[in-house]
Formats: structure tokens, sequence, C-alpha cells
């Protein structure tokens, strides 16, 4: 059984993305990011969860549930 990333901002940012939530998108992304950037995450890690935010924030709205699940496995 496959492990859910309770990372509250990652949680926000999946729902915001299942309800289509364009103006709390950007914010819910941002928050991740600084969550992200505060860890005690590997960097290389750090890195990789940063381009695909970035991805995720710049792809057509039907992308980003791929993006996003790629996020949480790199968060597990």
């Amino acid at each position: 059984m496959a492990k859910t990333v309770n990372l509250p901002e990652f949680v926000e940012l999946k729902q915001v993305i299942e309800k289509r939530d364009e103006l709390r998108f950007g914010i819910a992304a941002s928050e991740l990011f600084e969550v992200v950037q505060n860890s005690n995450l590997k960097p290389e890690k750090k890195l990789i969860i940063y381009d695909l935010i970035s991805k995720l924030s710049n792809c057509h709205e039907q992308e980003r549930p791929k993006y996003l699940k790629k996020i949480g496995k790199c968060i597990k």
C-alpha cells in the first residue's frame, strides 16, 4: 500500500488542484516551495522538487496531477 503524504502544504495544493481553484493555486504552490526550502531534505532532492514545482506552475491544468504525484514521491 502506498504511503500518503501528510504535509499540510502538499495536501492543500492537492485540494486546490482537485477543485481547480486558480486563485489559490499560486499561493499554495509558493507555500509548498517555502516548506521544502526550509526542510531538512537533501539538497539534491530539494532541487528535484523545485524543478517539479516550477513545471507544475507552468504546465496546463490537466497535467498538474502528474507533477503533483511526482512531488509526492520525492517528499515521501
